[in-house]
């Protein structure tokens, strides 16, 4: 996939503006990722220009999303999801880097089936990704 050269956001993708339907994605995103804790997402962070929440909305809400945040030279794709289990990733990609242009790379994680769906869609592996936490009761503190 060619990023270097505007693209046209994917057919009902949008990005994600009020805390109305920034309610709505979480609710598809938390539905496909199996979680139900309640919300995870503030409002305040769609005012926050290097973050765009986008999201392909139907009748009913959104049926996938991602999370793109902008830094220099890179996007950050996460939170990628499809409602119906299906591949989304290509559709997450064109609707990130649409979202910021620029020609800026795409970088993210998934496991499983969103890394089979990013790898068939041109994203290449690097690692994998260890996450080290430390107890707090250890910490001292």
């Amino acid at each position: 996939m060619d990023l270097t050269h505007p693209m046209t956001t994917p057919c009902g993708w949008e990005r994600v503006e009020d805390a109305t339907r920034l309610e709505l994605w979480e609710f598809a995103w938390a539905g496909s990722a199996g979680f139900s804790n309640g919300r995870v997402f503030p409002a305040a962070i769609l005012a926050d220009p290097a973050i765009a929440i986008l999201g392909r909305r139907t009748l009913y809400g959104f049926a996938a999303g991602c999370i793109a945040n902008r830094s220099g030279l890179l996007i950050g794709l996460s939170n990628v999801f499809a409602a119906d289990g299906g591949p989304a990733y290509r559709d997450a990609a064109r609707a990130a880097a649409n979202a910021f242009s620029g020609g800026r790379a795409l970088v993210g994680y998934d496991r499983d089936g969103g890394l089979d769906d990013a790898l068939a869609c041109g994203f290449q592996a690097t690692g994998a990704l260890r996450v080290w936490i430390r107890d707090r009761q250890d910490a001292g503190e």
